[in-house]
C-alpha cells in the first residue's frame, strides 16, 4: 500500500505542477520526466501484485458460481478488481504524462534551436 500511495501522490503532484504549461520550465519538465520514469517500474510492481490478488478472488468466485459470465460480473464488482483497475489507470496516467513531457521538451528544444539560427 505504501508503494501505491507514493506513486499516486507523486503522479498527483506532477500533474498539478504541469497543468499550467506557461509556468513550466524545461529543467522542471526534465526533472518530472525523470521522476515519472523512475516510479514507472514501481507502478508495474503494484499492478502485478494487485492482479494476482484479483485473479485469486476471481478463481474463488468461479469455483462458487455455476455460470462463468455471472462469476465474471461478480468478480469485476469486487474491491480487488477496483484496486487492480486503479493501479492500471495509474500506469496509463503515468504513461500519458511521460509522453506529454517528452513532447513538451522536444518542442522547447526545437524552439531553442530556432532562436540560435
Amino acid at each position: 500500500m505504501k508503494k501505491y500511495n507514493f506513486c499516486k501522490d507523486t503522479l498527483f503532484e506532477i500533474r498539478k505542477a504541469t497543468f499550467k504549461v506557461d509556468e513550466l520550465y524545461p529543467n522542471q519538465a526534465a526533472e518530472y520526466l525523470v521522476q515519472l520514469t523512475s516510479i514507472f517500474g514501481t507502478i508495474l510492481d503494484v499492478i502485478r501484485e494487485r492482479e494476482g490478488i484479483f485473479n485469486n478472488k476471481k478463481l474463488d468466485i468461479f469455483k462458487e458460481e455455476e455460470k462463468a459470465n455471472r462469476a465474471k460480473l461478480i468478480a469485476e464488482a469486487s474491491p480487488e478488481y477496483i484496486s487492480f483497475r486503479e493501479a492500471k489507470d495509474m500506469k496509463e496516467e503515468a504513461d500519458c504524462l511521460i509522453k506529454s513531457l517528452k513532447y513538451y521538451l522536444r518542442g522547447k528544444e526545437s524552439e531553442y534551436k530556432n532562436t540560435l539560427n
